[in-house]
């Protein structure tokens, strides 16, 4: 089955190389541990692209069950995850910035910039509790630096089912990219997530611009 995939993923591959007309290099890494072996891959990315897990595809069994926050969370890149089910805006129109003052989502904000800089519409929710910071972090100082003027704002986030209320404003505001921090720690090879970030990754049906 895994010789089955490799031969399709490298045939996926090489129509994107004719189509895109950009240098392009194929690494393999058959026979190691996909995780750590991506992992160390991926220190050197600028972004990486990663598929949310389908629970109902029978053939996925092959790629680790936590293979897109392991990946995220050992290589502290940027990630783009592109959701298994609906459509994909070539450039996002629309993007909703998940914000609070902490270094998983200053490095997700980093790396969106050029995202928000293209955007005709950007939405920012903020988490609550912000206030109660001693020094205040204003992110809308922070993207009118970078040309971002228009920023609709919407209500603070609770900390309960944050993840819920996230994924409602995306759908209310037609979003085609949600910018947010990724939650979570290994301990003991148990790798333990943040319940937004668990439940964004669970049941996210658009484009998620991650970081940890």
């Amino acid at each position: 089955m895994e010789a089955e995939h490799r031969r399709h993923a490298l045939a996926v591959y090489d129509q994107s190389c004719v189509l895109s007309g950009q240098p392009c290099e194929w690494l393999d890494s058959d026979g190691a541990p996909v995780v750590d072996t991506f992992t160390r891959r991926a220190l050197l990315a600028d972004l990486l692209f990663l598929g949310q897990r389908d629970p109902d595809d029978l053939e996925g069994s092959d790629v680790p069950g936590d293979f897109v926050e392991s990946v995220i969370i050992g290589s502290g890149r940027p990630a783009l995850v592109v959701p298994h089910t609906g459509e994909i805006a070539h450039s996002p129109d629309i993007v909703l910035l998940a914000w609070k003052p902490t270094r998983e989502c200053a490095r997700a904000l980093a790396a969106a910039i050029p995202f928000l800089q293209n955007a005709h519409h950007v939405h920012l929710v903020e988490e609550d509790g912000d206030e109660m910071l001693p020094i205040p972090v204003k992110v809308r100082d922070y993207l009118h630096l970078y040309g971002i003027e228009r920023v609709h704002e919407h209500a603070r986030l609770t900390e309960q089912d944050a993840g819920e209320q996230l994924l409602s404003i995306a759908s209310d505001c037609d979003a085609d990219l949600l910018v947010m921090g990724c939650y979570g720690h290994s301990r003991a090879r148990e790798l333990l997530l943040g319940g937004a970030t668990r439940t964004v990754l669970d049941s996210m049906t658009l484009p998620v611009l991650m970081a940890h």
